[in-house]
């Protein structure tokens, strides 16, 4: 589970409005000045996101809190928001170019640009409803999953993703 520390700004029945700051792990990295990610976070700085998430422990306005999401949540919604309009525009294309040949076609590489666009159009609309309902779907939700100190809400996150980083590289 991915966690992260968060202040509430404001709730709404079983649902907390919370506010997060935007890290990146440039610190840390020995590539440091070389990178184009180092140089856009330096850039656009850390901004704050403010998201919505499950308030699942009853928090009150401006308490600090530490938010949770399931791994297997992101890598799914991760695949399917940059997969699926991408594979469906190579089947499209596939179809198109099969199509055309099928059918004795002149222009086959326009058949197959024609096809290729509509399946990736077909991708976008596939991923709009595929959005509309993990929105609803508790389990890719984050929620909140405990409350967090404010001397050690750093230092928590500090440790968690040294410790990430740590099992990526084993």
């Amino acid at each position: 589970m991915m966690t992260e520390t968060a202040r509430v700004i404001a709730t709404e029945g079983e649902y907390a409005w919370v506010e997060t700051q935007r890290k990146t792990a440039c610190g840390s990295c020995s590539v440091q000045k070389g990178c184009g990610t180092g140089v856009l976070a330096k850039v656009l700085g850390n901004r704050v996101s403010r998201i919505r998430v499950i308030n699942t422990i009853g928090a009150g306005k401006d308490e600090l809190v530490v938010l949770g999401l399931e791994d297997g949540a992101l890598v799914r919604s991760a695949f399917a928001l940059y997969a699926m309009p991408l594979i469906l525009l190579l089947l499209g294309g596939v179809a198109g170019g099969l199509l055309a040949e099928g059918l004795s076609w002149q222009s086959q590489e326009g058949a197959t640009a024609v096809c290729g666009v509509l399946g990736l159009l077909l991708g976008f609309a596939w991923m709009r409803r595929y959005g509309h309902v993990m929105a609803r779907d508790p389990l890719h939700q984050p929620r909140l999953i405990g409350f967090a100190d404010a001397s050690e809400a750093g230092h928590k996150v500090a440790i968690e993703d040294i410790s990430r980083d740590y099992r990526r590289k084993i």
